[in-house]
């Protein structure tokens, strides 16, 4: 009796584990997804002005529903950031670390940048570039998930540092929303080997 219940819940806890990790894999799915149509429909809008280009002319402006869909984007990937930092408790410092600080740069960031603490929002988010990178590079020297998912992770933050919503380089944002659709349909794909001995999830 007793080895049956230890079985069963052994098996309540891998299921737990599994979906927990199916609804982070969703937001960062629905997040990519967001994100990608968000830039995309901005990239359609007639170019704005950078800098001294904005003399007798006005910054390019993102349509409510274009607004609302970057909006939803970024909220999703911070929060399947910090589910995938929940559902690794196993995982090395430097990974947990860059998680935070990427899901909290991010978002912070991206809140400080609609107000008029505008530069200090931009440069949370340029830590928080960084710390993505960071995540990544971690991600594929740890092997938490596959190498090949840490490098495109690291290699797609990277190119944030290009993006501009001023013209088509807001295109360099699509890279990062697919990556995370990547790992979403990874995460969402895979199911905890061991939930209840390592805490891990393993993806073969």
């Amino acid at each position: 009796m007793k080895k049956q219940n230890k079985e069963t819940s052994s098996m309540q806890a891998e299921a737990t584990g599994r979906g927990f990790a199916r609804g982070w894999g969703g937001a960062g799915i629905a997040g990519g997804l967001c994100l990608t149509a968000s830039a995309i429909m901005q990239a359609m809008q007639p170019p704005g002005c950078i800098a001294e280009e904005c003399v007798g002319r006005t910054y390019r402006s993102a349509g409510p529903f274009e607004a609302l869909l970057f909006l939803a984007g970024i909220v999703l990937i911070v929060a399947a950031t910090l589910a995938f930092l929940a559902a690794q408790p196993a995982a090395p410092r430097t990974v947990r670390i860059a998680a935070v600080a990427a899901a909290a740069g991010m978002f912070i960031g991206f809140a400080l940048m609609g107000s008029v603490l505008y530069l200090a929002g931009l440069a949370l988010v340029v830590v928080a570039i960084a710390a993505y990178v960071v995540l990544g590079i971690s991600v594929a020297s740890s092997r938490v998930l596959p190498v090949w998912a840490g490098v495109l992770l690291a290699a797609s933050a990277l190119l944030l540092l290009g993006a501009n919503d001023q013209n088509e380089r807001i295109l360099f944002v699509v890279p990062f929303a697919l990556t995370w659709i990547v790992l979403g349909a990874l995460l969402w794909t895979s199911a905890p080997r061991s939930q209840g001995r390592t805490g891990n999830v393993q993806v073969a």
